[in-house]
């Protein structure tokens, strides 16, 4: 009996309340309502010079250059990685995979300093570095004998 009094009172009280200040509550969440558009365009605008900056890589796009600056914060769903190249150009690639090479992942093999290639109507990707060259299918897996899964 005790809690459903102390119930009552309470529910007494926040009607009151309520009644009371309806207009600021009203305020307060049209203010909320107000910050959350803003946020929402905002963050819209962002993705839009992102991907202005960075366009996500085209089957028929040629990729050629020295690899100057890799966004690590930005990756991709997927593992993808974005990059910037010594021409002043951004690229974003989707996963890769290929467990002949540690680290298999595209996303982390890729380095400042190594030159890429990927050459227009294929989704080949070759990456030079130290003499040696590295292949990654954009979209595919490659396991440890070289076969396609």
């Amino acid at each position: 009996m005790k809690q459903l009094k102390w119930y009552k009172k309470y529910q007494e009280w926040s009607l009151r309340f309520f009644k009371k200040y309806w207009k600021y509550n009203l305020l307060v969440i049209f203010i909320f309502f107000i910050m959350f558009l803003i946020n929402v365009y905002y963050s819209d605008k962002k993705e839009e010079e992102y991907a202005k900056k960075y366009p996500y890589y085209k089957t028929s796009s040629l990729i050629s250059g020295k690899v100057l600056y890799i966004e690590t914060l930005r990756q991709r769903i997927g593992e993808g990685i974005t990059f910037s190249l010594d021409n002043q150009k951004g690229y974003s690639l989707g996963w890769a995979d290929n467990e002949m090479y540690v680290p298999s992942k595209i996303s982390e093999f890729l380095q400042i300093g190594d030159s890429i290639y990927k050459a227009s109507g294929t989704d080949s990707v070759l990456i030079y570095r130290n003499e040696g060259v590295y292949y990654f299918e954009i979209s595919k897996r490659i396991d440890k004998d070289g076969n396609y899964y």
